[in-house]
């Protein structure tokens, strides 16, 4: 089945719920009734969960979409219809979660998220269960992604790359190391430079920069991929506050976004050293046909 055909074809729904924090739709498709569900997270409003299911006596909390009826297509029409009105009434959102147990609809999903918010960055927990939607960034932050500022190389060999930069006085580095044998895997990670340890911390600290030190990491990673460009099939990274996390996947949506993006909470000691945990990983992938862009 093509995904225009899927999408294109919706069965009537109608609202039977609509509230600021909380909406609820509905519609029927051959002889099962469907719910689609919508709320927002009450410490961040601009955030909702998104979810759609066969409704017949089951609760909210009975997630992951349409039940094997054989109706997969038109229910998916309908839930891309509903979501487009939804986005209308509800302009400020800027993040979507939402989940799919089986391989078959998680790819489903993400073509559906694709057409629908195209600009979005698309990311997935590393089981693939779950997908988060993020707005592009402002026009402001565009700017920002443009002004980066100078850097230099320190080190380039076949299994470490390293860059350092000063914003305002603070001085940054960006590295990249090669792991695994025989792999083209590389582990990303910047941070502030220090002359006192060698457990340097990840990302931007709060000096006041963070856009120029964004802006720099990007037109890092953007010579790394050129310069490196047939020895890398898959890159990591980590960030440990969700905020920083989000402005990372709008990162990684503007640089790679033909990349396949894994996304978990946790990451493997080896990138953090003993005790060491990060909050959120990502992993991309480079697609099947290329190795960059």
């Amino acid at each position: 089945m093509r995904i225009n055909e899927i999408c294109d074809n919706p069965a009537a729904w109608k609202w039977s719920f609509r509230g600021s924090e909380e909406v609820v739709a509905k519609f029927t498709v051959g002889s099962v009734l469907y719910q689609f569900y919508a709320e927002a997270n009450y410490r961040r409003p601009t955030e909702w969960e998104i979810e759609f299911k066969d409704s017949a006596g089951k609760s909210h909390e009975d997630q992951y979409g349409v039940t094997g009826a054989g109706n997969a297509g038109v229910v998916m029409a309908t839930v891309l219809d509903i979501m487009k009105k939804f986005l209308v009434e509800h302009k400020d959102i800027k993040i979507l979660t939402f989940s799919a147990e089986e391989k078959s609809r998680q790819k489903l999903y993400a073509h559906v998220a694709r057409r629908l918010l195209p600009d979005w960055a698309l990311t997935k927990s590393a089981n693939g269960r779950r997908f988060t939607l993020t707005a592009p960034p402002p026009a402001s932050i565009n700017e920002v992604f443009n002004k980066p500022a100078q850097w230099a190389w320190t080190t380039t060999n076949d299994k470490a790359a390293t860059a350092k930069f000063t914003v305002g006085e603070i001085p940054y580095y960006l590295s990249a190391e090669s792991y695994g044998k025989k792999t083209k895997k590389w582990a990303i990670k910047f941070g502030v430079s220090s002359a006192t340890t060698s457990d340097q911390r990840y990302g931007v600290t709060g000096t006041g920069n963070a856009g120029t030190v964004m802006a720099t990491v990007v037109a890092i990673v953007k010579a790394f991929l050129q310069l490196y460009s047939s020895q890398i099939q898959q890159l990591t990274f980590s960030a440990a506050e969700k905020s920083r996390s989000d402005l990372y996947a709008a990162m990684i949506h503007r640089l790679l976004p033909k990349w396949t993006v894994d996304k978990s909470t946790s990451a493997p000691p080896r990138f953090f050293g003993k005790g060491k945990t990060a909050t959120y990983m990502f992993t991309l992938t480079a697609p099947p046909a290329q190795v960059t862009n």
